[in-house]
C-alpha cells in the first residue's frame, strides 16, 4: 500500500519539507529514505546563525541549550575541537518532544540553587518532598516552571544524607566547634566509647542560659525517641516562661537510659548553667531517681535540688494496681483526689485523710498504696505548699508537651546534621512566639474589671496570663470594701476603718536585658538574599499587570544575568556542602553512634517475649503450663509490685 508520504517522496523527490501535525517541526526526506526533522523556533532570541559572535564559550552552548528548550530537543557538551565550519545544521534525524513534553526533558529538569535551598528549608520545616514541590509549584506558577520533578526533589535528599553518611557524629562535633569559637556562650560536650563511637551529647546557647537565669527554678526532665536514625533519646530541660509557656534550659542526646549517661547529662547541665535547680521533676524512673541526688546535692553555694515525682503518672496507676472495679466503679477516686491533689491542706490533713479512705475500702493492706505513702514527700503537694517555686510543677506534662512539639520538626530517619537542623528550626519557632508574646504584652494593656489600683498596677507589671489570675482572685475575694487604716488595740478591740476604693500612686520601672544572639557575631549571606528578595517582590507589586513595566522589569533582570556571568555560581556538591557543612579535613575519630536500644525506639526487646536457643529444637514438643486459678479472697498483702489486683 503506497502511503500518502511515499507519494510526496516520488512527486518531489524529497526536496518539498512537510509541516509536521503538531506544527513543532518541518520533517524532510532525503534522496535514500532517510527522514529528518527541521525544528521550528519560535523565540527568535535563542536563533543561532553564522557568523554569530559570542562573550564566551559557555555563552554559545547557553544559547545552544536554551535553543533546543524553545525546540524540543536535548543537548549535550561531548566534544570538543577548533575549526571553522561556517555552517549550521538544522535537521535531526529524530522527532522533536511536543509541547506538553517539554518539562520532562533532561535539558528542562536542572535544579537551580534556588530549588535546592528551597527543598532543603523545606525540609527543615519537616515539609515532605511531595509537598515541598507542590509549594513551589504554586510559587513559580506552574508544574512546567519548577525545573525538576518529585523524583529530583526525592533524590536532592537522598543526596543529603550520603554526603553526610557515616561523617555523621563528627560533622556535627566541628558544627559545635564553631558555633563555640563565635560564641563564647555557647557551650556543649560529648563522649565517645572505646570504639570512637558517639554515645553522649549535650548543648546549650546563650538564649537557653538566659531563659535558666529567669524561669529556672523548676525544671521537668524527660526522654523523646524517634528523633534520628540511631535511636538515641533526646533530653530536653524544660521549665515554665512569664507567659506560661514551655520554655527551654538544655538539650541532651543519650545512646543508653542508665545511671551513667542520665548522672553525665546532668552534671554538663550543672557545669554550663552553673547553679542546681530547686526542683526537677520526673516520672518514676528509677534510673533518675539514683542519677539526681548523685549530680545535684547539696554544695557550700547551693541547697541541693529536690527531686519532685510526676503526681499523673502515679494517680494514672490506681485502676491498674487497685482494680478496675474499686476505681471506677466508686467513689474512690474522688474521695482519694480530694487529698492528693489539694495543695491548701496540711501535711498532718492529708495522712489523716489518706488513711480514713483506706479504711473506709479496706485497702490498709495493700503494699503499692503504703509504697506510694512512704515516698509522699516526693509528689503530695501538700509537703511543697510552704516552699516557693514548687507549685510551678506538679507533673511531667511540660516535657510531655515539649517532646510533642519537637516530634513536629523530626523524623526518626534523621541523621544528627538533619536533627539540629530541624531542632533549630523548632526553637526558632519557639523564640519567636515568646517574642510575640512580649512585644504583645508590652503595647498593650488588658481590661481591668475593678476599680482598684491594684488590679491596675498588676495589669502593668504582670504577663496576660499571671495578671488574669492575679484578677481571677481579686474579683473572688470580693473588692468593694477595703481597709483603709488599722487603729491600735484597744481593751481588746481593733478598729478598723475601710473604703471603697483605695487610691495609690506609684511607678514601676522594669528594665529588659536582651539576650546575644549567636549569629549575631556572623555576617550571614542568607540574610542579604532575603533582603534582595523582598526588594524584587515590592518592585513587582509596582509594576502590576502594567505590560510596559513587565518588560522593563524582564530587559533589566536580563541585563543583570549578562553582567553576573555566565560561570555557575556552585556546583550541586558545593551547595550540599554550603547547607550541611564541610566534611572533616582529618581521618575520622567520631565515629556514628551505634543503633541504641531504648525502650521507646522499638528495638528494645520485650522482656516478656521468649528468648530462642538456636541449639534447642522449636519444634520439640513441649509440656503445657497449667493455667493458675486465682482465687478472689485472697489477701492482697501477699501481692507483687506488678500484679494487677482484683476487687
Amino acid at each position: 500500500m503506497i502511503t500518502e508520504d511515499l507519494l510526496r517522496i516520488s512527486s518531489n523527490q524529497g526536496s518539498e519539507s512537510v509541516e509536521n501535525d503538531d506544527a513543532n517541526s518541518n520533517y524532510t526526506f532525503s534522496p535514500g529514505g532517510s527522514m529528518y526533522f527541521v525544528p521550528v523556533c519560535v523565540d527568535e532570541n535563542c536563533k543561532h546563525f553564522v557568523d554569530q559572535i559570542f562573550d564566551s564559550l559557555e555563552a554559545g552552548l547557553n544559547l545552544y541549550k536554551d535553543y533546543g528548550r524553545s525546540c524540543g530537543y536535548g543537548t549535550r557538551r561531548s566534544a570538543e575541537k577548533q575549526d571553522e565550519d561556517h555552517t549550521v545544521i538544522k535537521e535531526h534525524n529524530q522527532d522533536f518532544v511536543p509541547e506538553m513534553g517539554r518539562q520532562f526533558m533532561r535539558v528542562n529538569r536542572e535544579m537551580s540553587c534556588i530549588s535546592w535551598n528551597f527543598a532543603f528549608d523545606a525540609g527543615t520545616a519537616n515539609i515532605g518532598t511531595s509537598k515541598s514541590f507542590f509549594f513551589m509549584k504554586e510559587l513559580v506558577g506552574g508544574y512546567a516552571n519548577v525545573g525538576a520533578t518529585v523524583r529530583d526533589f526525592r533524590n536532592f535528599r537522598k543526596d543529603l544524607k550520603e554526603y553526610v553518611g557515616e561523617r555523621d557524629a563528627q560533622m556535627i562535633v566541628e558544627k559545635f566547634n564553631a558555633k563555640k569559637e563565635s560564641c563564647k556562650s555557647f557551650y556543649f560536650a560529648y563522649d565517645l566509647d572505646k570504639e570512637g563511637h558517639l554515645t553522649k551529647l549535650f548543648w546549650v546557647d546563650s538564649v537557653a542560659r538566659r531563659n535558666y537565669e529567669l524561669y529556672g527554678d523548676a525544671v521537668s526532665f524527660d526522654a523523646t525517641f524517634d528523633t534520628n536514625k540511631y535511636n538515641m533519646v533526646f533530653c530536653p530541660f524544660t521549665g515554665i516562661d512569664k507567659h506560661e509557656k514551655c520554655v527551654t534550659f538544655g538539650f541532651a542526646l543519650l545512646s543508653k537510659e542508665d545511671i551513667p549517661h542520665f548522672k553525665w547529662a546532668f552534671d554538663q547541665f550543672l557545669k554550663a548553667i552553673g547553679r542546681n535547680p530547686v526542683c526537677i521533676i520526673t516520672d518514676q524512673c528509677p534510673v533518675m531517681k539514683q542519677a539526681i541526688p548523685m549530680s545535684f546535692h547539696a554544695t557550700e553555694e547551693f541547697p541541693a535540688t529536690k527531686h519532685r515525682l510526676c503526681m499523673w503518672h502515679i494517680m494514672e496507676k490506681f485502676p491498674v494496681k487497685l482494680g478496675n472495679f474499686i476505681s471506677k466503679e466508686t467513689d474512690l477516686m474522688e474521695k482519694m483526689k480530694k487529698y492528693t491533689w489539694s495543695s491548701t491542706i496540711e501535711p498532718d490533713e492529708f495522712e489523716k485523710g489518706w488513711k480514713s479512705v483506706l479504711k473506709e475500702f479496706k485497702l490498709e493492706g495493700n503494699r503499692w498504696l503504703w509504697e506510694m505513702y512512704a515516698i509522699r514527700t516526693s509528689w503530695i503537694p501538700a509537703f511543697f505548699r510552704d516552699k516557693p517555686m514548687f507549685c510551678l510543677i506538679r507533673t511531667t506534662s511540660r516535657s510531655e508537651s515539649e517532646n510533642n512539639f519537637f516530634s513536629q520538626f523530626h523524623r526518626q530517619s534523621d541523621t544528627l546534621c538533619e536533627f539540629y537542623l530541624h531542632f533549630e528550626s523548632a526553637m526558632d519557632k519557639q523564640r519567636y512566639e515568646t517574642a510575640w508574646l512580649n512585644q504583645e504584652g508590652s503595647s498593650t494593656i488588658p481590661a481591668t474589671i475593678t476599680k482598684l489600683f491594684m488590679e491596675a498596677e498588676a495589669a502593668q507589671v504582670y504577663t496576660r496570663p499571671v495578671f488574669y489570675k492575679v484578677q481571677q482572685e481579686m474579683v473572688a475575694l470580693g473588692y468593694d470594701m477595703r481597709i483603709q487604716t488599722i487603729g491600735p488595740l484597744v481593751d481588746g478591740i481593733k478598729c478598723y476603718e475601710m473604703k471603697d476604693v483605695m487610691l495609690k500612686d506609684q511607678v514601676f520601672k522594669v528594665k529588659l536585658l536582651g539576650v546575644s544572639d549567636d549569629f549575631k557575631m556572623m555576617e550571614n549571606a542568607s540574610l542579604k538574599q532575603t533582603n534582595i528578595w523582598f526588594s524584587f517582590q515590592k518592585s513587582m507589586n509596582k509594576t502590576g499587570v502594567i505590560l510596559e513595566k513587565l518588560a522593563y522589569v524582564e530587559k533589566t533582570v536580563k541585563q543583570l544575568v549578562s553582567d553576573l556571568g555566565d560561570d555557575t555560581y556552585l556546583s550541586k556538591k558545593a551547595h550540599i556542602e554550603m547547607l550541611m557543612g564541610p566534611h572533616p579535613r582529618e581521618d575520622l575519630t567520631i565515629h556514628v553512634s551505634k543503633e541504641c536500644s531504648n525502650k521507646g525506639s522499638g528495638t528494645c526487646p520485650n522482656k516478656n517475649q521468649a528468648r530462642v536457643d538456636p541449639n534447642v529444637d522449636i519444634n520439640e514438643d513441649r509440656p503445657k503450663k497449667k493455667k493458675a486459678r486465682v482465687n478472689p479472697t485472697v489477701d492482697i498483702t501477699e501481692s507483687d509490685d506488678d500484679r494487677v489486683e482484683s476487687s
